[in-house]
């Protein structure tokens, strides 16, 4: 692993206006090649190694606790003490490479090439991290550290679940305001859809292929189930919300049959509902089995809820939106995914902003990049924003 921080001079860089100067932009493009030259799809270990490094090196607090094994692990820095307070949350997983041979760079290359950085993470959310990094460090080395308290979490485990920040908000970290970063645009964004999936099993008899009156198959009774979720799909379609868009219901997974031979006893589906801000969990689950219901009185199925992330708003108001938004000169926005929103404002009542450079549709993507002209003006955003927050101008 390339060390980052033997290539930085001690003396922090002044963000508070864009540079044109090489200084900003290398020091955030060096960190995040450092951190998009780690893998870190199914463990944190060496992303979290790097930062704690760093933090090291300049004397900033920083605690770790496990998330799901020492591997998998959230490291949280904090600067300063009392009243106002900050939080600054990215993640350090990414979704793994998938078909290498659909990547024309080396995914853990972090190669620049016209003005772009590629690499698995440059986007969602390695770049946003590193942007936080440089803009936490710079602020801890010029403020007073008596005007409040800055808090930089980066966790683990976003990409199955966000259990590195519902972990850190169960065990009680708090603050006035957070912002999160994913790949915004840099725009500021208010809400984010929540998703509810589920399995959806239909149930046969298995028998010889030779026999298929012996049994029933699950396969051929799938449909059943598949047109009455077409229909309520068609219904969620036409629901729609100012900031994140229209809702939506689909199937992404099929799986069923055991053998060539075999009369398959099961088929299952897998279900995805994206849902609006103000739309209920238990409606959505309810709309789900009312639409079953008439397919169940033929067909033998089962319903398993897998996953769940509530949708999540912070109203125009709020100090950090009007904040964030003066920062950009923009109006509010939503993000049509889900992300650690949730947690910091539903369960641990955070007022919280979504902000990063980076696009969204470059996530998950084979050549994933991110624009280093982006990348370095959200440092310069995330130290205004701050510095805003703790009544520096």
């Amino acid at each position: 692993m390339v060390n980052y921080l033997k290539r930085m001079k001690e003396r922090p860089v002044n963000y508070d206006q864009p540079s044109d100067s090489d200084r900003p932009v290398n020091d955030v493009i060096s960190l995040l090649q450092d951190l998009v030259r780690i893998p870190s799809d199914e463990r944190e270990a060496e992303v979290l190694a790097c930062l704690a490094e760093r933090f090291d090196r300049r004397g900033i607090s920083y605690s770790v606790r496990e998330v799901a094994g020492a591997d998998r692990s959230n490291i949280v820095a904090t600067w300063g003490e009392g009243e106002p307070s900050l939080i600054l949350n990215s993640h350090m997983d990414t979704v793994g490479i998938g078909d290498r041979a659909g990547w024309h760079y080396d995914p853990y290359g972090a190669q620049i090439d016209n003005g772009c950085m590629y690499g698995r993470g440059t986007a969602d959310a390695k770049g946003p991290l590193a942007a936080m990094v440089i803009a936490f460090e710079s602020i801890t080395a010029e403020l007073d550290p008596h005007r409040g308290r800055l808090v930089l979490m980066a966790v683990a485990k976003e990409e199955s679940g966000g259990t590195g920040t519902e972990l850190a908000v169960g065990d009680g970290l708090r603050a006035g305001a957070a912002i999160v970063g994913e790949p915004t645009g840099l725009e500021v964004l208010t809400a984010h859809k929540g998703v509810f999936r589920a399995d959806i099993t239909v149930h046969g008899v298995a028998a010889h292929s030779s026999e298929p009156w012996e049994g029933r198959n699950a396969v051929f009774d799938a449909p059943e189930v598949i047109v009455a979720l077409r229909e309520l799909s068609r219904t969620v379609a036409g629901r729609s919300d100012p900031l994140v868009g229209r809702a939506s219901l689909e199937a992404t997974l099929i799986r069923g049959g055991i053998a060539r031979n075999v009369i398959p006893p099961s088929c299952t589906l897998t279900l995805d509902r994206r849902i609006l801000p103000g739309e209920s969990m238990d409606d959505v689950r309810e709309e789900i089995l009312t639409a079953l219901e008439p397919v169940s009185r033929e067909v033998e199925i089962s319903f398993e809820p897998v996953s769940r992330a509530e949708s999540a708003v912070t109203p125009a108001g709020e100090p950090i939106v009007t904040t964030a938004l003066s920062a950009r000169e923009a109006e509010p926005k939503g993000f049509p995914a889900c992300c650690d929103m949730w947690y910091l404002t539903n369960r641990g009542k955070i007022p919280t902003v979504i902000l990063g450079p980076g696009s969204l549709q470059q996530a998950h993507k084979s050549d994933e990049h991110i624009a280093l002209d982006d990348l370095r003006q959200a440092v310069h955003i995330y130290r205004r924003i701050i510095l805003d927050w703790f009544g520096r101008k």
